[in-house]
């Protein structure tokens, strides 16, 4: 399992939700967002949107299967271009 964490509040709304759930469902891994006790699957728009809705200003990405690494490289780079 790999994960990493990143410091960046964002406001994520259906269509950067979309893009991020998108780019998720193309990998083999099992992919997910965590923030202290809440989590969300990175494949399901929904669970994406309201985990965000919270505005976590921290939170990790994680990615556990045989593609992990470049799930987790790719998703980064996606999450970094959103305001």
């Amino acid at each position: 399992m790999k994960s990493i964490q990143i410091d960046k509040a964002l406001n994520i709304h259906a269509r950067p939700a979309a893009l991020l759930a998108r780019l998720a469902s193309g990998y083999k891994s099992m992919i997910f967002f965590s923030a202290g006790d809440k989590f969300a699957d990175a494949k399901n728009v929904m669970d994406i949107m309201d985990f965000f809705s919270g505005n976590p200003t921290s939170f990790e990405l994680c990615a556990d299967g045989s593609d992990e690494l470049t799930a987790i490289d790719q998703m980064q780079e996606l999450i970094m271009t959103f305001e």
